[in-house]
């Protein structure tokens, strides 16, 4: 493989997990280390341990709470893609731009 964007990735793996009945779910974020950055990875549903987040972009499973910021979650890109709306403007210079920082607070 080698080719393809995280989200590519990401669905890849989800429907390979679902064609051998694990369930599996799309998450849309940020790498901490990344900011401004969108990724995209997915979680499988192991009973008795929950949701495990798996990232086959970067190889890591498990602990991915130091690395990531979880917008959501939902059965593919489309249910939970970072961005969404209509923008509509009679302007040929109208530039629109979203900046996203992520920062973690510590409770």
């Amino acid at each position: 493989m080698g080719v393809g964007v995280c989200q590519d990735k990401s669905h890849i793996l989800i429907g390979f997990l679902r064609s051998l009945g694990i369930p599996a779910r799309y998450i849309s974020g940020v790498l901490v280390d990344t900011p401004g950055a969108t990724h995209a990875w997915a979680e499988a549903y192991w009973p008795n341990v929950g949701w495990i987040p798996l990232d086959p972009t970067h190889n890591r499973v498990f602990d991915l709470k130091h690395y990531y910021v979880k917008y959501g979650h939902g059965r593919d890109y489309n249910d939970v893609a970072p961005i969404t709306g209509y923008f509509e403007s009679d302007s040929p210079n109208s530039i629109v731009r979203l900046n996203v920082i992520p920062k973690i607070i510590q409770k």
